[in-house]
């Protein structure tokens, strides 16, 4: 046999981090440095996108709630802040207008299309050689 079959959402993540990485290769050999900072944060990206929510065991206070929502609130903030910096950029508009079919798909997967690319995961390295 082939193997397992991958769904849609891991094809369309295998895709984007190919082609994050395969951006890197390029800014690597024009600047003939290797780039460990963009590594690493593009691992950490992947990292993220892999994860699965969790069911919750506690409940959390309206207090809580609220201050993780205030929490949530600045790190969207300084998140739009940074993503208003670089768009400003032609490049950055260009770069991510021509690549909106790989990113699209993977930052706004829901939560059961995380749970199975997950499970395919996990069943895949298991099952390949």
């Amino acid at each position: 046999m082939g193997g397992v079959k991958k769904p849609q959402a891991q094809l369309a993540d295998d895709q984007l981090f190919q082609f994050l990485y395969g951006l890197v290769d390029q800014v690597e050999a024009d600047s003939g440095t290797e780039e460990t900072d963009l590594k690493a944060k593009i691992a950490a990206l992947q990292a993220e996108t892999r994860k699965t929510p969790g069911a919750s065991t506690s409940r959390m206070s309206e207090v809580d709630v609220a201050r993780e929502l205030d929490n949530m609130s600045a790190k969207l903030d300084s998140l739009g802040a940074l993503v208003e910096e670089a768009t400003a950029d032609s490049e950055v508009q260009g770069l991510l207008a021509n690549s909106a079919n790989l990113w699209v798909p993977v930052i706004t997967a829901s939560a059961e299309e995380r749970t199975a690319k997950t499970s395919a995961e996990g069943n895949s390295d298991t099952t390949q050689t």
